[in-house]
């Protein structure tokens, strides 16, 4: 049976337990003309997280050039995540 690769990645930016500094994250990234947006999640603790995310890109290639457009903005932080597939 071959693995399944999932329906793709998501640049991740950020993971705060506060809405307030998600939102500040978003308006930040934002000012540098790239697309995010907040996605809640339960925590490890069954808390709220506020995940600071850029839209699905299917291809991991497609996937690592969105990651370099937002390390070049200055967000170092920047990381992929894989969406799905698990």
């Amino acid at each position: 049976s071959e693995a399944r690769t999932g329906p793709g990645f998501r640049v991740q930016l950020g993971s705060f337990a506060q809405l307030k500094f998600a939102q500040d994250k978003v308006s930040e990234v934002k000012r540098s003309e790239l697309d995010v947006s907040i996605v809640e999640v339960e925590g490890p603790d069954g808390d709220t997280l506020y995940k600071v995310l850029s839209p699905l890109v299917k291809a991991r290639s497609d996937a690592d050039e969105l990651l370099s457009k937002f390390k070049e903005a200055g967000f170092e932080e920047a990381f992929l995540t894989r969406v799905g597939g698990e």
